[in-house]
């Protein structure tokens, strides 16, 4: 794109003052069609270099983050050239950047966005990947981007091979009963896994290594990216938010996948919906996950 101007609050894009809608991510028609805010400045970048527009307003979360915006960084970094392109970025987090240095990026110039600022890009490059494009789906380039950071994490040796991703560190889509299912898998050799607990070196080691994973929707289960071909995946999802992306990372990886469905109240905002696993459903069903070998 040439000659645009980036609004930072709503990552939208304008060309003379004119929205680009294929910039558009996670904001309703109300923040979309306003006026923008008066910025502080408008801060010009000039020619010399292309900016890489390198997140979307979900760049904090775990799956936002490897599913959309290194993919993103990564095509638009390759398309331009390392030597003629500037990352446009907010202040990320230490395992974001352990990411972007994975991957050969951590150089790369910056510009450090600022949320009350216009910024002026002669010439800048957005990748569709950051609008949601693909989220459906893994993309060759997001399996490449996904398979250069597994090559560089062994499997974690005595690991365990059956993991319960908890969501005890999220105030989103609480699962009320979690420490009562906690309880019942690890009866069954489960043990609890916290991702955000654990450098992101350790999740992917941690799931490299593991066999059998059982989980409530949500980013933690991203990590199944990183799973051996062959592992299986129970899902547990509440029926007010059936999403797809998590059986799709599965069925792209070649995982066993499984799903089990919990009624949930209905809530105006679905992520504020707490909601409860029928234990008892779940311990019928957790023999159907075991190979012959898991009972020896």
């Amino acid at each position: 794109m040439r000659d645009v101007v980036l609004d930072p609050a709503r990552l939208i894009m304008f060309h003379e003052h004119n929205r680009i809608a294929e910039t558009r991510y996670l904001v309703d028609d109300h923040d979309y069609w306003r006026k923008p805010s008066p910025p502080r400045e408008v801060r010009e970048v000039g020619p010399g270099r292309t900016v890489a527009i390198g997140f979307n307003l979900a760049f904090r979360n775990y799956h936002h983050w490897l599913m959309q915006c290194l993919p993103a960084i990564d095509y638009s970094v390759r398309t331009i050239g390392a030597p003629d392109c500037i990352l446009a970025l907010p202040p990320l987090a230490a395992w974001q950047e352990e990411t972007l240095a994975m991957l050969g990026y951590a150089g790369v110039p910056r510009i450090q966005i600022e949320p009350d600022v216009h910024y002026h890009f002669r010439s800048a490059h957005y990748c569709t990947y950051l609008n949601g494009t693909a989220e459906d789906f893994l993309s060759p380039r997001c399996l490449d981007v996904i398979d250069r950071l597994a090559a560089q994490v062994e499997p974690v040796a005595d690991a365990p091979e059956r993991l319960y991703v908890a969501r005890l560190d999220s105030g989103n889509r609480v699962i009320r009963n979690e420490s009562e299912v906690a309880s019942l898998l690890a009866r069954h050799g489960f043990t609890t896994l916290i991702p955000g607990y654990f450098a992101f070196k350790d999740q992917i080691g941690l799931f490299r290594s593991a066999r059998i994973i059982v989980g409530g929707h949500g980013a933690g289960l991203t990590n199944l990216a990183f799973c051996e071909p062959g592992a299986t995946v129970l899902e547990l999802l509440q029926s007010t938010y059936p999403e797809l992306m998590i059986n799709r990372i599965a069925q792209t990886r070649g995982l066993r996948y499984h799903a089990e469905c919990f009624e949930s109240p209905v809530h105006v905002y679905v992520h504020e919906q707490d909601w409860f696993v029928d234990t008892k459903r779940l311990e019928r069903k957790l023999p159907s996950l075991m190979t012959p070998s898991d009972f020896v």
